[in-house]
């Protein structure tokens, strides 16, 4: 299925327990081109995204062996989807991470509020982001969101959320993660758990 990618990524919520993974011709276990892990463009992530032989022909990868600058770097964990959503990361570690995200015109639904599903975007992305750094420091491999469950709690129409990571589980073979963000004044906007399923190095 050859999607654009602003379709492929609104279609992934739905796509990506049903045709995460399929058989190639050659037997091998590939890469569907509707799957985008943890909703965002993480395929590079996947080291069956194309054939073994072909794989410096892997998409440019950010998420791969990070090493942050004297600032922290952060935002070198940021996908595409991200930078649309104009979320950005503020502090990144195995343990949890920090992140802000600013209210713009786009962001709305019909009632001038902020869409709820920029709140599950949210915590996705920074659940995702959590969990693939844990598994790096702790054996590697890459994760894929099984499951996230977000709650909507306060309505904003503008300023600036804050969002911040914490583990609840983190296990050999799934991690579960929540995500509270809250406004500028501590107020709680929205909280969410995502469950991923770690995948082995290869």
């Amino acid at each position: 299925m050859d999607l654009p990618d602003g379709l492929r990524f609104a279609l992934i919520p739905q796509l990506v327990h049903h045709r995460a993974f399929q058989r190639t011709e050659a037997g091998q276990l590939g890469h569907s081109r509707t799957l985008s892990i943890i909703g965002q463009d993480y395929a590079c992530l996947l080291p069956s995204v194309v054939p073994a032989a072909d794989t410096d022909r892997r998409p440019p990868c950010k998420h791969r062996d990070v090493e942050s600058n004297a600032a922290g770097a952060p935002n070198e964990f940021s996908a595409p989807f991200d930078a649309t959503l104009g979320l950005v990361y503020t502090d990144v570690s195995p343990d949890g991470l920090k992140a802000q995200l600013t209210v713009k015109p786009d962001l709305l639904q019909p009632m001038g509020i902020v869409h709820g599903g920029v709140w599950c975007a949210m915590v996705e992305s920074m659940a995702s982001v959590s969990a693939y750094v844990w598994l790096r420091e702790n054996g590697g491999g890459n994760v894929v969101g099984v499951n996230n469950n977000t709650d909507f709690l306060r309505a904003i129409t503008e300023g600036t959320a804050y969002g911040v990571s914490e583990p609840v589980h983190r296990g050999r073979r799934q991690q579960l993660w929540l995500v509270t963000i809250r406004d500028e004044r501590q107020r709680l906007i929205a909280r969410g758990h995502v469950r991923l399923q770690n995948l082995e190095a290869q």
